[in-house]
Order: structure tokens, then C-alpha cells, then sequence
């Protein structure tokens, strides 16, 4: 199976939770208790943001132009 990459940055918020966003898949935003569990859900969140927008025929983020649907998206490490 193809994977592709997804950088993802990982902040810590003033109420003590952990957000991650990728500047290379605009919409993309996680709230997660702590940095693992941002991490973790990340793919599969980018997974299911990249698919809806190739289901709706919407543009795809030139990093990630081909995504068909049928890769693995993985934390860039």
C-alpha cells in the first residue's frame, strides 16, 4: 500500500490541552488531551478530510494532489 506523508505540528494551548494542525492540509485541526493522542489520531483524521473533499470533487492541497483514496496517510517523522 502507498503511503503519504503528513507533517504535523503539535502545540501545546494555554488550557494545558495539545492542538496539531499541517500547514500542507489546510482544515486539518486536532484537540487531543495530550501529544500522543493528537499524533495518533492525525492520519486517520487526514485520511477522512482528504476523501471527503475527493468525493465532493473539491481541489486537493498540492501536497497531497495524489490522493486517490486508496493510500495510507502516515505521520512524517
Amino acid at each position: 500500500m502507498r503511503t503519504l506523508k503528513l507533517p504535523l505540528i503539535v502545540e501545546l494551548t494555554e488550557t494545558g490541552d495539545y492542538w496539531g494542525y499541517s500547514m500542507n492540509l489546510p482544515g486539518l485541526h486536532i484537540l487531543g488531551k495530550t501529544k500522543a493522542e493528537v499524533i495518533n489520531l492525525a492520519p486517520g483524521i487526514a485520511h477522512t478530510l482528504l476523501q471527503t473533499r475527493l468525493d465532493k470533487k473539491l481541489e486537493l492541497p498540492p501536497a497531497f494532489a495524489n490522493f486517490d483514496g486508496s493510500q495510507l496517510v502516515v505521520n512524517r517523522s
